[in-house]
């Protein structure tokens, strides 16, 4: 059996950032209602008990506070982690505008979890 190590912080390409942003799954003609509970530049990670072989293709509807966004992507980790059983989702495809609010949304974020330094 071959095991899989989580990727450690110092290896990522960019910064996660938590969130709590309602996600549907659309999977098999139905909605599963989950929770997104970090994201990256072009990813999430999405609480579900449900299991899938890597890597899964997934449609996804994601709340975000300016609407939803429909995006495409594609599971590259199923397993438990400290929130539980999730799965790590590469964002892969969505339209240029859903594209412009991921971004902005996790510029936001993440300047809003960033260290503030003191003023001189």
């Amino acid at each position: 059996m071959l095991k899989v190590e989580p990727m450690s912080a110092d290896r990522r390409r960019a910064i996660r950032v938590a969130c709590d942003l309602p996600v549907t799954w659309r999977r098999a003609g139905r909605g599963i209602a989950t929770r997104a509970v970090d994201v990256s530049p072009r990813g999430l990670l999405i609480v579900s008990d449900v299991p899938i072989a890597v890597p899964f293709m997934m449609d996804l509807a994601v709340s975000l506070p300016t609407g939803v966004i429909e995006v495409f992507g594609v599971a590259r980790f199923c397993g438990r982690t400290r929130f539980g059983d999730c799965i790590g989702v590469s964002l892969m495809a969505m339209t240029p505008d859903e594209n412009e609010r991921w971004w902005a949304y996790y510029r936001t974020a993440a300047a809003a979890t960033q260290p503030r330094t003191r003023a001189a």
